[in-house]
């Protein structure tokens, strides 16, 4: 639950943050995290949408080649600040996503007084 708030706050400091060496690291960890890249075609998806990036399949085969092919490319074309807005949009509209579609708990009282 820790790591949750604080990756909380570090997407919240990704706003607020320009430097480039920050992203970078960010994004390195946001592309680790299962959760938010569940496969690596999916990070292939983002990366080709939001960054213009195409891979080639022996790099897709690891996220640590993903990383650091991506570190390469943000070094040589330079840090946006749209890259920052595109990670940080994703990971939102991946969020709301997933508040959307958590099943309804309800309460096992309610449910045996109704039975």
């Amino acid at each position: 639950m820790k790591a949750q708030t604080n990756f909380r706050e570090e997407l919240n400091l990704l706003t607020e943050n320009k430097n480039a060496y920050f992203f970078i690291g960010f994004l390195a960890k946001a592309l680790f995290n299962k959760s938010i890249f569940d496969k690596n075609k999916t990070i292939d998806g983002f990366l080709a949408k939001e960054f213009k990036l195409q891979l080639k399949p022996y790099i897709l085969s690891s996220r640590t080649l993903i990383v650091a092919f991506v570190v390469k490319h943000i070094i040589n074309v330079g840090y946006k600040e749209s890259m920052s807005v595109s990670l940080y949009n994703y990971i939102l509209r991946l969020e709301n996503k997933s508040e959307e579609l958590s099943p309804v708990i309800k309460n096992s009282k309610t449910s045996k007084q109704n039975n």
